[in-house]
């Protein structure tokens, strides 16, 4: 049974995010600006909810997906409201939007998976975080000429990422099956952040 609670407080956190997120590009310094201009980032309270949360797979899925599509309402609303900008023909405002589903089902898979001991799939639930930031650290060196103003910017990331992976992982960081989900969950986040790049550039 869902419980609807848990919904809402994941919806309320993500637009609290979307509200810091903004805040975080006003007062943030360059080489930490990214923080409140990443994906992987948002990902993070995701990946929590249902990690720490969930009682069933589906229930941990929705309030990804909730917490997901208040991050970039509370980003945009919060846009509107302090910036005075249109929000409905704001191209950038209904891609999120509609990235919201997928990477909102795909934090709550892994933070569903990354618990449970007896899956096969942890260790891909567990590097997924650690993934992001590889892949968007590393999508941003591909395209270093764009992003030269922010090089200790992508070394953060990249820290992060390594940060991350240790922590969530524990013990099983230096197991074969750990270092294989995290490569190839790298790989296909560097897939995906190049269709994006070729989407928005």
């Amino acid at each position: 049974m869902f419980n609807c609670r848990k919904f809402i407080i994941s919806l309320l956190i993500g637009l609290l995010i979307g509200l810091l997120t903004l805040l975080g590009q006003k007062v943030l310094p360059p080489n930490l600006n990214f923080l409140a201009n990443s994906g992987a980032v948002w990902m993070i309270p995701a990946f929590l909810v249902s990690f720490r949360s969930a009682e069933e797979r589906t229930g941990g899925v929705i309030m990804s997906v909730c917490c997901l599509l208040g991050c970039v309402l509370g980003y945009y609303i919060s846009e509107v409201g302090l910036n005075d900008h249109a929000m409905i023909t704001n191209f950038y405002f209904f891609l999120w939007l509609a990235m919201a589903l997928p990477a909102g089902m795909l934090a709550g898979l892994a933070g569903w998976y990354g618990r449970k001991d007896d899956s096969p799939w942890q260790p891909f639930g567990r590097s997924l975080i650690s993934a992001l930031f590889f892949s968007e650290g590393g999508i941003k060196l591909i395209h270093l000429p764009d992003y030269l103003h922010m090089v200790y910017g992508i070394a953060l990331m990249m820290v992060i990422g390594a940060v991350a992976y240790f922590l969530i992982n524990g013990r099983n960081s230096l197991k074969v099956r750990n270092l294989l989900a995290l490569t190839v969950l790298t790989a296909l986040g560097l897939a995906a952040h190049q269709l994006l790049y070729l989407i928005t550039s």
